[in-house]
């Protein structure tokens, strides 16, 4: 029963991050009209989704520093972040 407990804390505290995650990608890109999906986080990578290559082109440059010092700013360590554009089909 121990060993089930110790994985659940590692589940939750998983899902905590992403929420986190999420939570600071939606307020800051909601000024700038963006909807980016937090597919997940990985060591100090956090990955997204958009649905336009206009909006990957503008996380990638103009957004990525404002973006990642606000994750930082959060608590969360984040060096890199990636971007793709979700498939249509």
């Amino acid at each position: 029963m121990e060993h089930i407990g110790k994985y659940l804390r590692r589940v939750v505290r998983r899902q905590r991050r992403h929420d986190i995650a999420q939570g600071i990608v939606d307020s800051l890109l909601e000024k700038e009209n963006i909807h980016a999906n937090v597919t997940s986080l990985r060591a100090e990578t956090l990955y997204l989704t958009v649905a336009t290559q206009q909006e990957r082109s503008l996380l990638e440059g103009f957004l990525k520093q404002r973006l990642l010092t606000a994750l930082r700013e959060g608590g969360l360590m984040v060096a890199e972040i990636r971007v793709r554009v979700r498939r249509k089909g």
